[in-house]
């Protein structure tokens, strides 16, 4: 349930889904659950986390931002780029996005909200999540008392996998608005030497 609520848009916050499945794959290794059904139920449950959020966007957050749009000119750019955006880069996104804190919350609702094809949401997803839950299964089965660690070494590298998303998306809108600059200077001189 845990994992279901943190990827529908905002739970994931204050819900952290690799501390609770963490938990109940160490719970695994101590005889109380069925490693095999906490993998299991983790996945489906992130799984159809990721498609509420995704639907949340398409249904609820695009309508949300368009009529809001209307009074500020500036979000309609924004939208526009926030598709173009994901028709480009959004399964990237969708799978790298799992592993890192804090995106893995918003990832379905920006990718309905920017209308990237369900289909390839839904593949992106499922490879990502499986991914994701086995090896957090794997991780706290046999760590079994040093789960704690875990958790802690766990959030940190889902903050540096964000920090480095972050400059990643940085250096792509630095060469993106450079070059559109650098096309801009040509015409420029064009216009004075005429």
């Amino acid at each position: 349930m845990a994992l279901l609520a943190e990827n529908t848009v905002f739970v994931g916050l204050v819900m952290p889904g690799e501390t609770v499945l963490l938990a109940g794959a160490v719970a695994a290794s101590r005889g109380y659950l069925n490693i095999y059904l906490v993998f299991a139920v983790g996945t489906i449950a992130a799984i159809l986390g990721n498609v509420g959020g995704y639907f949340i966007g398409y249904y609820g957050g695009r309508p949300l931002l368009e009529q809001i749009s209307h009074r500020f000119k500036r979000w309609e750019k924004a939208i526009d780029k926030a598709e173009s955006y994901f028709d480009s880069h959004g399964t990237k996104t969708v799978f790298f996005g799992r592993f890192a804190a804090g995106i893995r919350v918003f990832v379905g609702a920006l990718a309905g909200a920017s209308r990237m094809n369900f289909l390839e949401f839904l593949l992106y997803t499922v490879i990502s999540v499986i991914l994701w839950t086995l090896s957090i299964s794997v991780l706290g089965y046999f760590s079994g008392k040093n789960w704690q660690l875990i958790v802690i070494i766990l959030k940190r590298a889902g903050w540096f996998v964000l920090l480095i998303f972050a400059i990643v998306l940085l250096v792509y809108f630095f060469v993106r608005r450079r070059t559109k600059l650098a096309s801009k200077i040509p015409n420029i001189r064009k216009d004075k030497r005429q």
